[in-house]
């Protein structure tokens, strides 16, 4: 299972509480001192040089929270900082990153809260770990502006770049032309 570290001893750490009606890992605050605790996924069997992606749901309480997501190794000594979220304050948010560890071992995943005495709550749910598809689908696709002529497609980035085809309802996607994109906004015209 997790494993939690309290580096701080003090009487608040990760632990399983219900939010909006789903089990999530949360922690709290302390009034009298700064946050220092980490939770470890289960191990993981990683293919070194494979990418993997890793994916889960972040929101913080009612003030700014510190968290940073880190690969470990079987003997606990950590790999690599994959993301860090400084002064961090929002709703819940899928986050997505690609990550390769060097060599096959069993790795776990830390989650590292790091902030200021007496803030409020850091939430995380729905963490999720796969091998990184070759053509990784989009999140969070949204059209806007749309006119006669024109219309926005915006989605959530989960890679370095895109293709998009469109065309009218009904259409062949694969005899479309693909345009080449390196953002998460298109305009069609």
């Amino acid at each position: 299972g997790f494993i939690v570290d309290n580096f701080n001893g003090d009487a608040y750490t990760w632990e399983t509480i219900v939010d909006n009606g789903s089990n999530v890992m949360s922690i709290r605050w302390n009034s009298s001192e700064a946050m220092n605790d980490l939770a470890k996924t289960p191990e993981l069997a990683l293919t070194g040089g494979t990418s993997y992606t890793l994916r889960f749901d972040l929101r913080t309480g009612s003030f700014d929270e510190n968290l940073a997501v880190i690969v470990y190794d079987d003997s606990g000594t950590a790999m690599d900082t994959l993301l860090n979220f400084v002064n961090y304050l929002m709703p819940y948010e899928t986050k997505t990153v690609n990550f390769t560890v060097a060599s096959d071992g069993n790795y776990r995943i830390g989650y590292y809260g790091y902030s200021a005495q007496d803030e409020f709550r850091i939430y995380v749910d729905n963490i999720s770990i796969v091998e990184t598809p070759a053509c990784p689908p989009v999140l969070s696709v949204s059209v806007s502006d749309i006119t006669e002529n024109s219309a926005r497609a915006n989605w959530d980035n989960v890679g370095a770049d895109y293709q998009i085809v469109w065309d009218l309802a009904g259409f062949d996607p694969e005899g479309a032309i693909a345009v080449d994109v390196m953002d998460t906004t298109y305009e069609m015209i």
